[in-house]
């Protein structure tokens, strides 16, 4: 599995940036050659590559009662009531894209990234904040996943 996602996201990479080389810094965050900046995710069967001249974060996860079960470690108390597996699982990718989009690790997903309330949607905006600066995330939903990304 995990050989079917690198060979992937290589195909990818290189349908997207010919010839650029992937490295990886300090924090495990990947860098390109050329000088643009990537994300990588990888759920079940799909793979997200983004490449931009600024710094960027993606996520795609799989809705899964997984995730709703372990939201207590990334959603505040006080946003746990009523919570979905949809919800969830988008407020997971959401925290997720911001942490790949810092690429320096060290990151309290539950206190260090807030997210502002929002209305579910096939896809949208969502706005949060993340060491005092305010962030867009873009999402959508594609069949059963949620695809997020942000770039800034």
């Amino acid at each position: 599995k995990r050989k079917k996602e690198f060979l992937t996201s290589r195909l990818l990479l290189e349908q997207l940036s010919p010839n650029a080389i992937i490295t990886y810094n300090e924090f495990g965050a990947p860098e390109l050659s050329n000088g643009d900046c990537i994300s990588i995710s990888h759920s079940k069967n799909l793979v997200a590559v983004i490449i931009c001249t600024k710094k960027v974060g993606i996520d795609i996860e799989q809705i899964s009662g997984k995730i709703l079960r372990l939201s207590s470690k990334f959603v505040s108390e006080k946003n746990l009531k009523n919570l979905s597996k949809e919800k969830a699982t988008l407020i997971w990718c959401c925290k997720e894209a911001v942490f790949k989009w810092y690429q320096k690790g060290s990151v309290d997903f539950k206190k260090d990234i807030l997210i502002s309330p929002f209305i579910m949607k096939e896809k949208g905006k969502i706005e949060t904040r993340f060491n005092k600066t305010k962030h867009t995330l873009y999402y959508t939903k594609i069949d059963m996943y949620y695809l997020v990304y942000v770039c800034k």
